[in-house]
């Protein structure tokens, strides 16, 4: 096997890299500016609150209901006991 071969050989089974790239803006906004951008933060943190406040209503709701699932499965079908064994 020569050199060359071996090389291609390593770069096909080489994995793919991701490059990140980032860049730093630092904004010097106005009285007006600031007051917008204090806006939108407090309507995506709105957002964000009414969005969680949704989420913990619908688990919530799931958790009684998987519980009464459960307790009416265990009421059909309950667990054997040592007594009604023998």
């Amino acid at each position: 096997m020569t050199a060359k071969a071996e090389e291609v050989k390593l770069e096909e089974t080489e994995e793919p890299t991701t490059v990140i790239q980032t860049r730093v803006y630092e904004l010097h906004p106005n009285k007006v500016m600031r007051q917008a951008l204090d806006e939108a933060c407090d309507y995506r943190r709105y957002c964000f609150n009414q969005g969680l406040a949704l989420w913990n209503e619908m688990y919530e709701a799931r958790r009684i209901a998987k519980a009464t699932k459960q307790k009416a499965l265990l009421k059909a079908y309950p667990s054997p006991t040592e007594r009604k064994v023998r």
